[in-house]
């Protein structure tokens, strides 16, 4: 039996599988210069780097804080391809938030955090036969049950936030919620 050492080396190899290379560097290596001058030219949304939108971003219900690289407001669905594509071409991490109603701090991080509360929000189409409904990622959970309701519909998540959280944030956390 080998005895455990709280000083043990762990070897890493120096060309890892290609498979994993995902182009994303830490958050320090990112060229943030260049990176909101590409987003201010390709998204119509909202561009914030200025250091009170990082800090305030940097939090959300829970107990962690991390200081985002930048925060873009989407106002269309192309603002998001757009983003995705700057994160991708200079190598930044990119993080989806809703409501910021997270008690895990899914929503905080060292990254371009897209903020879709604000613009996308539509309800688009509800097929009552169907049971189903297409709306966009930041329609508020209570929102989309008003609206649902109308024809005895229900969304299936109840999180005590409902009021608050997003529809994106509950599948993209896959929440459930108290009833």
């Amino acid at each position: 039996m080998m005895p455990i050492t709280r000083n043990r080396t762990v070897s890493v190899p120096a060309h890892p599988d290609p498979r994993f290379a995902t182009g994303i560097v830490g958050a320090d290596q990112v060229n943030v210069v260049g990176l909101e001058r590409h987003l201010r030219r390709h998204v119509k949304g909202e561009v914030r780097f200025d250091d009170g939108t990082r800090a305030m971003y940097a939090s959300d219900a829970s107990n962690f804080r991390q200081v985002p690289i930048g925060v873009v407001v989407p106002r269309t669905l192309d603002d998001v391809v757009a983003t995705a594509v700057a994160c991708h071409r200079y190598g930044a991490p990119l993080l989806s938030r809703g409501g910021g109603t997270s008690l895990s701090g899914e929503t905080v991080n060292t990254a371009v955090v897209i903020d879709f509360s604000k613009y996308l929000t539509g309800i688009e189409e509800l097929d009552v036969d169907g049971r189903t409904v297409a709306a966009q990622t930041g329609v508020i959970n209570e929102q989309l049950n008003k609206h649902t309701g109308k024809q005895g519909l229900i969304f299936g998540p109840d999180p005590s936030s409902h009021s608050r959280c997003t529809i994106g944030g509950n599948l993209g956390n896959n929440s459930c919620g108290i009833h």
